[in-house]
């Protein structure tokens, strides 16, 4: 299969505007118009770059349609590895357009070389499609990847977890952080550099905080630490009564946990 006829087959219109506005291009008009734009978009591009454009939710359907098997029971690839299996699996070919970027880009045979080349010249629109995605911390640790999710301001009141996930997603990869997204009936949202989960919720209620009570200590048995991020809490004092009430029965624990406010 070619690269348009997936485009054509696989996206949505909602999925065609996320793709032109992640290679910034203007995403507006019918879905015939978003079609012609993105097919008109990629070119000079590669199949590598187009695929790093596509929201992780297209390319875990593509994943399930096209029966790519994925590493993980309860998490999917992360969309490195989802668009190296399509473009292995789904791809006839590796399109190479008559451009001069896009000759550099593919003749280049080490990914390092490629990053750097892309950070040189000042790429740094997406940073899950840029140099960030093949420059990966080594050794993370659980205080780092804390604050980095500190630090990350969501770019809008998303009503759902996968919206602040989508979101969290890129910024993780800008800060050279592996990740894996979750799917079937995992209560993890993410789960970073393969050992850090990441819980999200969103205005949670009174119960929802009570399932998050049990959800930090059966994770912090099975992967020994968790970040739990809460979204517009709805009133601060159930969080505060919350934070308390965790701190509390985890006096004596020795594994790493965070609580981490987002509003």
């Amino acid at each position: 299969m070619k690269l348009p006829e997936l485009i054509e087959e696989s996206l949505t219109e909602s999925d065609l505007r996320e793709v032109l506005a992640n290679l910034n291009l203007d995403h507006t008009g019918s879905k015939k118009e978003l079609l012609e734009k993105v097919l008109n978009g990629i070119g000079g591009k590669s199949a590598k770059e187009v695929l790093s454009s596509f929201p992780s939710e297209v390319l875990i359907r593509i994943c399930k349609e096209k029966s790519i098997k994925q590493d993980w029971q309860f998490f999917s690839d992360s969309n490195e590895q989802m668009v190296k299996k399509i473009r292995s699996k789904v791809l006839d070919t590796e399109p190479k357009f008559e451009n001069d970027q896009s000759k550099k880009q593919i003749g280049l045979s080490h990914p390092v070389e490629e990053a750097r080349q892309q950070s040189d010249s000042g790429a740094h629109a997406k940073p899950d499609t840029k140099a960030t995605s093949l420059l990966r911390r080594a050794n993370s640790n659980f205080e780092e990847v804390a604050k980095d999710i500190e630090e990350w301001l969501p770019k809008g009141n998303y009503i759902s977890e996968d919206g602040y996930r989508d979101d969290l997603n890129p910024w993780l990869w800008s800060r050279r952080h592996q990740t894996t997204i979750r799917k079937g009936d995992s209560p993890v949202t993410v789960l970073v550099d393969n050992k850090y989960p990441i819980v999200m919720m969103v205005e949670p209620e009174l119960s929802d905080f009570h399932r998050a009570f049990g959800l930090i200590h059966r994770h912090l048995e099975g992967f020994h630490s968790i970040i739990m991020v809460i979204c517009r809490p709805k009133q601060d004092g159930e969080l505060e009564f919350f934070e308390e009430r965790v701190r509390r029965s985890l006096t004596y624990s020795k594994h790493p946990y965070k609580i981490i406010k987002k509003n």
